[in-house]
């Protein structure tokens, strides 16, 4: 369906490379700019329209970097959105039948970044963003899971990060996903 891929026996289509390549329709972005900005508008206002009152929620505790314009659909065509969609990355991505899944791959980092600069500027956030709006230009409705590998040693401290904390609260991001290297070589 989407780039390179490798079909297993048990039907999980397994892909490791940028989003780039992973959705080619991205390419045409420099040539239809216009019509994808309206159809990636569209798909954000409806899936994340009220993001930027989550993102003030005071329960999650303090989402750093959030400036006025970040995630404000009000700001949406004033920003870098669109390059924000074209230009990320997404580690690994898994594909069954019902579920799509995206994982983040940290070494010796244990934390995610942010960029106040961006439109889209938390990078697990910007990146189940991304998914679900790519999802939808194809109409595919599938479930989006993310996860999280990283050394054994900063598991329990991404658990706990922000980012982790606001997936948990409004988009079911299940801390369990976030395993250690050595956890995934024992599968």
């Amino acid at each position: 369906m989407f780039g390179n891929e490798t079909t297993h026996d048990n039907s999980m289509k397994v892909m490791l490379f940028p989003l780039l390549t992973f959705y080619s329709g991205t390419l045409f972005i420099s040539v239809f700019g216009t019509l994808y900005f309206s159809v990636y508008t569209e798909a954000y206002i409806e899936h994340f329209g009220d993001l930027k009152s989550r993102l003030r929620d005071k329960t999650v505790k303090r989402v750093y970097g959030l400036t006025d314009k970040n995630y404000d659909t009000t700001y949406i065509n004033d920003s870098n959105f669109l390059t924000n969609i074209q230009n990320q990355e997404i580690d690994i991505v898994l594909e069954t039948d019902h579920h799509f899944f995206i994982g983040e791959a940290k070494y010796e980092v244990n934390n995610f970044n942010y960029n106040s600069q961006c439109f889209l500027s938390h990078q697990l956030l910007r990146q189940y963003i991304t998914t679900k709006i790519l999802l939808h230009d194809k109409k595919i409705n599938k479930e989006i899971i993310q996860f999280v590998v990283c050394d054994g040693s900063i598991v329990e401290n991404m658990k706990n990060n922000y980012q982790v904390r606001f997936l948990k609260k409004y988009y079911d991001f299940d801390t369990e996903r976030i395993v250690s290297w050595d956890a995934i070589a024992k599968l």
